[in-house]
């Protein structure tokens, strides 16, 4: 991959390798300012059919976590199913404990949330149920409108914060 436009004296990088295979990982590009304060979970994937980075944001008395997913499309190649991805990632929402501090959920789930199928159907009522959130698929990642967007309720700025720019 090749990536222009990278003079960032300012930022560093941190790597979520794919543990087998060739493509994939997730990284996160952020301010060196924020070093002492972005910690990073364990890089071993505890899942097999997407990718995790986390990182938690702690500054003063304010932690935010940081999930970020990589689900790669279901293919022949990689023999992975939609349906083992719902389950795993249904059981990763409840070993999560989400109730109990912010927790902003990003990435790329590859799931054509602008359907009615019933993958996307559970998608949106597990990401509504167990996030707390409401799912707009009003959102457009892709010229089709394949991406969603939620507003989680569990997710609110300490008092006093305007915004965070990790960047």
């Amino acid at each position: 991959m090749f990536i222009t436009e990278t003079w960032t004296p300012k930022y560093s990088y941190e790597p979520f390798p794919r543990s087998s295979g060739k493509g994939g990982g997730i990284g996160i590009l952020y301010k060196n300012s924020l070093s002492s304060v972005l910690h990073f979970a364990d890089k071993k994937q505890p899942v097999v059919t997407f990718e995790t980075a986390i990182a938690t944001l702690s500054i003063s008395t304010c932690k935010i976590t940081f999930v970020c997913i990589y689900r790669p499309p279901p293919s022949k190649n990689n023999k992975l199913k939609t349906s083992d991805f719902l389950c795993e990632f249904e059981e990763f929402l409840s070993s999560y404990d989400i109730k109990n501090k912010d927790t902003v959920f990003l990435g790329d789930f590859n799931v054509h949330f602008e359907t009615e199928n019933p993958d996307a159907i559970f998608m949106k009522n597990l990401l509504h149920d167990r996030l707390d959130s409401s799912v707009d698929s009003g959102f457009a990642s892709w010229p089709r409108g394949r991406g969603f967007k939620t507003q989680p309720s569990t997710v609110q700025a300490p008092t006093g914060w305007v915004g965070v720019s990790i960047m």
